[in-house]
């Protein structure tokens, strides 16, 4: 009855030591997984922002260019009518077609922006997952 065990040979200085070593290797570790994933983030974070501000900055550019285009062409609209018409007369033919142009943009782009595939607005993500959601809903 007087065997000892190893489990029961106690030795405090090199358990404790070998611990200390294990605890610190694996804060260690914790820290460069933690490192590496907050570097991950901010490369994936930083390549979508650059991208949303390109796609931003080439919208910008077409609607300048096409703000242009509609200045010229509203600009032609008139001094073609101003043959035959006087100059406010002309103008308010230019003023009414440009209202006419708006309010068609205005009911197709705007109608159900949820019910359009593929739009650019930003909380077209989240309408996709509530349309999505509640035809589950209903299918269930």
């Amino acid at each position: 009855m007087t065997e000892k065990h190893s489990l029961t040979v106690k030795e405090p200085s090199a358990i404790h030591e070998d611990w200390s070593t294990l605890i610190a290797r694996a804060a260690d570790d914790v820290s460069r997984i933690i490192q590496s994933e907050i570097h991950l983030f901010e490369t994936t974070f930083r390549s979508a922002l650059e991208g949303q501000i390109n796609y931003a900055l080439a919208g910008l550019a077409m609607v300048a260019v096409m703000i242009c285009g509609t200045s010229c062409a509203l600009a032609a609209l008139i001094l073609w009518a101003h043959q035959w018409l006087q100059w406010w007369q002309a103008c308010a033919i230019g003023a009414f077609t440009m209202l006419a142009v708006a309010g068609v943009i205005r009911a197709t782009v705007f109608a159900a922006p949820s019910k359009m595939a593929g739009t650019s607005r930003p909380d077209s993500e989240a309408a996709d997952f509530e349309q999505a959601t509640s035809n589950r809903r209903v299918k269930q």
